[in-house]
């Protein structure tokens, strides 16, 4: 008996060691947005957003985001903006790594080229978590701190 116990706890622990010790690769693999993106291939965008004092007894994803949006703003003729210049450096300044779980959105970034949406990025209401198209990301800086400086009541 006493055996036997012995044998199953050093599988149990061979078992849980190597489940503990397992690293999925895709997790925090870096990623871009794409070029055309950082290069400014777009000529307006939509800030849709659910602030942060809504509650929701659901968690927040990008169909609930685009269809049930407390707030929106398009943005349109950027390329002759005040905005323009500083949107391309925080696009290209924003990092991202890939993650398991989506979290609570609650900004929507849509970029559209003649009304016809290309590319959209997701946030979640500290802008650390979020989604490029429907890939969960973890983010550091760029947009968000852009939409944050500009329009800083849209998310709050």
């Amino acid at each position: 008996m006493m055996k036997t116990i012995l044998y199953f706890l050093i599988i149990l622990y061979s078992v849980m060691g190597h489940s503990m010790t397992y690293v999925d690769n895709s997790q925090n693999e870096k990623i871009r947005l794409p070029d055309s993106i950082r290069s400014g291939n777009f000529d307006s965008i939509e800030i849709a957003c659910v602030p942060s004092t809504i509650k929701s007894v659901i968690r927040i994803n990008q169909d609930n985001l685009q269809n049930g949006y407390f707030y929106k703003v398009i943005l349109e003729k950027l390329k002759t903006s005040p905005y323009w210049n500083d949107l391309i450096n925080h696009l290209n300044e924003t990092e991202m790594k890939k993650v398991d779980d989506l979290k609570d959105l609650r900004c929507a970034i849509n970029f559209l080229n003649e009304r016809e949406k290309i590319f959209s990025i997701y946030y979640d209401k500290k802008g650390k978590y979020g989604a490029i198209n429907s890939t969960p990301v973890v983010f550091k800086g760029g947009l968000y701190d852009w939409v944050n400086k500009n329009f800083p009541n849209l998310i709050n």
